[in-house]
């Protein structure tokens, strides 16, 4: 008996938590895909905002709690009014029949918040994107009319709807729209599936291709290996002679970034632990929110490696990712700007001004004309404070601004892209010659070649990438020697 009332408690609770573990992803994330999920799930958060644990475990542990014993044991409160009814409800016979119909509903619920079924059924369904479309290229495939340094700086959730007055009335990233209009930027910009979070946004602006996870094989420790058949510009780079290097204020741990950086050309990479160790320690100044360093303290410290790397006869390549900008609720440096609005917009605006100073600096440098600089925000915001607010655009794009590159593009305005197409565009405007102006899935925005975006449609592509390709399977095994 007291076997039986325990499983009976137990189911209970695992119920709730069912129904509860969606709300907080999509409370907390805003729309997660299966895919985003299960890629976290298989790989380290180490490094996480602890304000996400807190939150995480109220949503999770005493929510569902509260809601068992609310379910379990109404009968305290019901014996007040309902005294015919509270001594049936008393009998866990009810409560027992009742438990299963709401354990469907909340499985039901979790399905549809993280659209497991269109996963599953994309699985069941090869897409033709890879065999069609994809062009792998080596270094041996690429040449150089002209070998430019170059500086990508990844701008945490940072998108132009920031800076649109019929959203927010007010342009909050003043100096990046202005960078945008006096250089190149791109204006259609479609966020695909599997490139929707940092990890993935990065992986698909250095390799040309969305980050996706097999429906069979998947384990815990797939990404120690991060996709090693894969080649990335960094490996092309690096085999054309090139200094390259990875700069975060997070923890590098964090989603495998650590992993991809190594096993995909990148000479060293600093997140926080790494940086710490450089400096001999950290001060209290130099944290930001809980995610790590703020972005002052990573810029600076990137300034010291790019100085370092200019002086050696080698051209350099340096991806840097900023980290004030993240969710929920960012960081404001209050040592650089002034609370205005007292919301998540400070934070951008703040993040737009620190952006822009460093890019000033670059440019004031003895290595400025030799030096590219690409700005690109590694995916849309997720659920911050302004949130509500984002979504009623429209047409949200990431910001892009491609600087004193080698080349100008055929067409600037009204071309269909996506993530993946930065990966040749970025090497195409350092000097690379790419052929078929290819890269992956990418296509390189600064020729006339059209992106696979604008030959299927934005519809027809989303589809696409929602299935999974059975060639991408290859790319997670070893290099073949």
């Amino acid at each position: 008996m007291k076997l039986k009332r325990f499983l009976m408690y137990f189911f209970t609770f695992l119920t709730f938590v069912i129904f509860c573990y969606p709300l907080f992803l999509k409370k907390t994330f805003g729309p997660v895909s299966f895919e985003q999920f299960l890629f976290h799930l298989v790989n380290p958060i180490k490094g996480t905002d602890p304000r996400l644990y807190y939150k995480g475990i109220g949503y999770v542990v005493i929510l569902p709690l509260l809601l068992t014993i609310a379910y379990l044991t109404p009968h305290v409160f019901l014996k007040k009014f309902f005294k015919k009814y509270s001594a049936a409800w008393e009998s866990s016979r009810w409560r027992s029949i009742l438990i299963v119909p709401l354990f469907i509903a909340a499985c039901a619920f979790q399905i549809y918040v993280l659209r497991i079924d269109q996963w599953y059924m994309g699985h069941r369904n090869p897409s033709i994107l890879f065999r069609d479309f994809y062009v792998g290229q080596t270094a041996n495939d690429i040449t150089f009319s002209k070998k430019k340094n170059a500086i990508v700086v990844f701008m945490e959730s940072m998108e132009e709807t920031y800076g649109n007055f019929s959203i927010f009335k007010k342009n909050y990233i003043p100096e990046l729209m202005t960078l945008e209009k006096e250089n190149t930027s791109f204006d259609r910009f479609y966020q695909m599936p599997g490139t929707q979070w940092t990890m993935a946004g990065v992986f698909s602006s250095m390799c040309g291709a969305p980050l996706r996870i097999p429906l069979r094989g998947s384990r815990l420790d797939m990404f120690k290996t991060f996709l090693p058949s894969i080649v990335c510009i960094p490996q092309i780079l690096q085999a054309h002679g090139y200094q390259t290097g990875f700069i975060l204020g997070s923890n590098a741990v964090f989603s495998g970034m650590d992993n991809f950086a190594s096993q995909h050309g990148f000479d060293q990479y600093w997140g926080i632990a790494e940086i710490e160790k450089e400096l001999g320690g950290l001060k209290d100044d130099m944290y930001g929110h809980g995610w790590g360093l703020n972005d002052v303290t990573m810029f600076d410290f990137a300034k010291s490696k790019i100085v370092e790397a200019s002086k050696k006869d080698k051209p350099f390549f340096y991806v840097l990712s900023t980290i004030d900008t993240h969710f929920p609720n960012g960081y404001f440096d209050p040592r650089h700007c002034q609370h205005e609005e007292n919301n998540g917009t400070d934070v951008i605006r703040c993040s737009s001004r620190l952006i822009h100073s460093f890019v000033n600096w670059v440019q004031a440098q003895p290595f400025a004309k030799d030096t590219a600089i690409i700005l690109v925000g590694d995916h849309l915001s997720m659920a911050n404070d302004v949130y509500d607010t984002l979504i009623k655009s429209q047409n949200r794009q990431i910001v892009d601004i491609f600087i004193n590159g080698t080349k100008t593009p055929h067409q600037k305005e009204g071309r269909a892209f996506a993530t993946f197409d930065f990966a040749p565009s970025i090497l195409s405007f350092m000097g690379g010659n790419i052929p078929q102006d290819a890269f992956g899935l990418g296509r390189d925005l600064f020729s006339k070649t059209p992106t696979i975006t604008e030959k299927l449609g934005v519809s027809e592509i989303r589809n696409e990438l929602q299935k999974y390709p059975p060639e991408y399977q290859k790319f997670f095994k070893p290099v073949q020697k």
